[in-house]
């Protein structure tokens, strides 16, 4: 049985098959850099917090680095833009191949198959996906698995349009990007994307309300309910 991976701006998920279950594992797509001392370490290690060390900082990693960022009074840093690695986060590749790694695990065999979602080129941006698709795959593979991309919007359509024969419009509503996929018996007709996502949402409700963005962010995920 494949895997699946929800590469995401906001989150990183897997997905797999167990039995009648399907199992989910989730890390929040994020990091945030605090200085290093050997108590610290071994306070971070002892309470099971991803993290890493380089140098004279330690990096902590995933759901946790929203946490310290909130009580540091400092910004999350990303690995993903706009859908995309960051070319301005210059972390972004080791913090990314973390995180996946925690999120996926090994292959349960040699060269299992596993499914990761890739976005569509956006219609209101000069950014190609390409380079992105291709590293994750190439993290993958380095993995041991046997790596396909999936367009994120006939993802969407393969998950809720199987009563259809596949046939609709699946929508996408990411942090980084949103995704739209035509699709006509399991065929893509169209697909794009449109560069903007919750992430903006987030962004202009901070510059409104003067708060930081992590703090809006939390906000949102904690005492909303939509």
């Amino acid at each position: 049985m494949a895997k699946g991976l929800d590469v995401g701006t906001m989150n990183i998920i897997s997905a797999q098959q167990e039995g009648d279950e399907t199992v989910f594992v989730q890390q929040r797509n994020s990091f945030v850099e605090i200085e290093y001392s050997d108590m610290a370490e071994q306070m971070l290690s002892r309470s099971e917090v991803l993290h890493i060390r380089k140098d004279d900082q330690v990096y902590v990693l995933g759901d946790d680095a929203l946490n310290f960022a909130n009580i540091f009074n400092q910004e999350t840093r990303r690995p993903m833009s706009q859908g995309i690695l960051s070319s301005d986060e210059k972390s972004a590749i080791p913090m990314m191949k973390l995180i996946i790694e925690q999120v996926v695990g090994s292959p349960d065999r040699p060269n299992e198959k596993i499914f990761f979602s890739s976005p569509a080129d956006p219609i209101d941006s000069n950014l190609s996906t390409l380079y992105h698709q291709k590293t994750i795959q190439s993290f993958l593979e380095d993995m041991g698995y046997d790596a396909e991309p999936i367009n994120e919007g006939m993802a969407v359509i393969y998950s809720d349009l199987a009563d259809n024969d596949f046939t609709g419009l699946g929508i996408s509503f990411g942090a980084g990007m949103t995704n739209v996929c035509l699709a006509y018996y399991a065929v893509p007709v169209m697909k794009f994307s449109v560069a903007r996502g919750g992430d903006w949402i987030d962004e202009q409700a901070a510059q409104a309300t003067g708060t930081q963005v992590d703090k809006v962010t939390s906000i949102k995920e904690d005492d909303f309910e939509l």
